[in-house]
């Protein structure tokens, strides 16, 4: 009987039993772990707390979306100063062209009235004055004829006198007049 109550111990032991977790327990336990990885890289990263994280973050986002605006700022100022730049230089070019225009219609002795006409028709004035002097050419004898002076070359010019009958002639028709002077 003895091997029986040997065997019957061994049978009377409980089996091990493991433990079981519920719901909450679980939850409980990862919790805690997040809880402490969370401490763990707040520490390494040299903040507090979580909420002393978010506002750092919230700065930091506010001070990109600033610098941000101030290069919008920046290169919308740029966009304008060239745009500005550029109309100067237009300005300043016309101006120059102008100025050689008129200086090669001086040249020309082209009547200082027509000046403004014929820059006007002249579409876009060449870079040299020889092709400018052209240009002017084709245009005043196209669109201009009379604006040339006409030069007294090959005519002799010839000093008229009165003849001698002239003055009597003037006493007798404005002679009661009064602011006449014979």
């Amino acid at each position: 009987m003895a091997d029986m109550n040997e065997t019957n111990l061994e049978i009377k032991e409980e089996p091990k039993t493991e433990n079981t977790f519920t719901q909450a327990d679980v939850s409980n336990v990862v919790a805690k772990n997040v809880k402490e990885e969370r401490a763990k890289i707040l520490k390494e990263l040299g903040i507090e707390d979580m909420d002393n994280a978010k506002e750092a973050l919230k700065a930091y986002k506010e001070l990109q979306d600033k610098q941000k605006s101030d290069l919008d700022k920046i290169a919308e100022l740029k966009a304008q100063i060239e745009a500005e730049n550029t109309t100067l230089k237009a300005q300043l070019k016309q101006i120059e062209t102008e100025k050689t225009l008129n200086k090669v219609l001086t040249e020309m002795q082209i009547e200082p009235g027509y000046h403004k006409a014929i820059i006007k028709l002249i579409p876009d004035a060449p870079e040299t004055e020889k092709e400018l002097k052209e240009l002017i050419t084709a245009t005043v004898k196209e669109f201009l004829p009379n604006a040339i002076e006409i030069k007294d070359v090959g005519f002799e010019k010839k000093e008229v006198k009165p003849q001698s009958g002239t003055k009597t002639y003037l006493v007798e028709k404005y002679g009661k007049n009064p602011y006449f002077k014979g």
